[in-house]
């Protein structure tokens, strides 16, 4: 394939070249300098993968994934994936996979704190929201595009330091993964549904019309549970650092990709961020009745 073939794409503020479409992501300025290359090339198999399961091995520099559903993915160091699917693998799956735990090793390679949870713009910068499966994370920042506020991250919030602060999220991609129940609660006005890529994959992939693509200072992080009522209660920076600890993609990882220095970085920016911007406890209720009340608490 050649240059002129390839798909130029803007994500997480990096310009990326690929040989995979990836409709998720805006088109890139023609131009920029290109940051990380993706590429189709085969890759030797290192272990089988039993169903819904991943295997990742740090080889040096490189990453190397094992997809059950999708294949074999090689992130080297922080500028080229090379990607190998299984035989009949749909096209637009190993997106799902490329844009979730690749991005999240290569941003974290990068410098950057990966966190496992959305963002939004505010008036007084960027509010990013944390929590378990099922807290609902994507419900909440849909619903909080639909009064006004605008998308910067879905599932991967991923914030830039400088000088060891914490110093701006950067915008992810236009997509939310929403269940459908929730989005038609919603009704996002002029959302655009992604092709269902897996048949039983449990939530929709919506792209919204109305994207942040600027980096925003961090106004505020909020960690999310469910409740009876709305409860915002601000935590103590030692409960703080545990939550993002809990939260970062690093540890959610087991710890797998880090090591040394990355060890020692990843720990200090969880630190930074705990010590230096306002950390909630969120408590909410599954109703969306309640969102509105959630939106008078952000910071203006």
């Amino acid at each position: 394939m050649s240059d002129m073939e390839r798909h130029c794409y803007r994500a997480y503020g990096l310009t990326l070249r690929s040989e995979l479409p990836l409709p998720e992501l805006r088109p890139a300025t023609p131009g920029d300098p290109v940051d990380v290359e993706i590429l189709r090339r085969p890759i030797a198999r290192r272990q089988a993968v039993p169903t819904d399961e991943l295997f990742l091995e740090l080889d040096g520099e490189d990453s190397y994934f094992e997809f059950s559903f999708v294949g074999r993915i090689l992130l080297r160091g922080c500028s080229r994936i090379d990607v190998d699917p299984n035989p009949g693998v749909a096209p637009g799956v190993e997106n799902l996979a490329l844009l979730g735990a690749v991005m999240a090793v290569l941003l974290q390679n990068r410098g950057l704190l990966t966190l496992h949870g959305g963002a939004v713009q505010t008036p007084a910068g960027a509010c990013v929201f944390l929590g378990d499966k099922g807290a609902g994370k994507s419900t909440l920042v849909s619903a909080l595009t639909v009064a006004g506020h605008r998308l910067l991250a879905d599932d991967i919030a991923a914030i830039r330091f400088e000088n060891g602060a914490p110093s701006e999220v950067v915008p992810g991609y236009p997509q939310v993964k929403i269940s459908p129940t929730a989005a038609a609660l919603l009704n996002i006005e002029n959302a655009v549904e992604n092709p269902m890529v897996i048949p039983d994959f449990s939530k929709l992939r919506l792209q919204l019309p109305d994207f942040c693509a600027a980096p925003l200072p961090v106004a505020g992080v909020y960690i999310l549970s469910r409740g009876d009522s709305v409860e915002l209660s601000r935590m103590t920076p030692s409960d703080a650092f545990a939550a993002i600890v809990r939260y970062s993609h690093g540890v959610r990882f087991g710890g797998k990709f880090l090591h040394g220095k990355t060890a020692a970085r990843h720990m200090e920016h969880c630190a930074a961020l705990a010590g230096t911007v306002p950390v909630f406890s969120l408590q909410t209720p599954a109703s969306i009745e309640h969102l509105p009340e959630i939106s008078r608490l952000l910071p203006r």
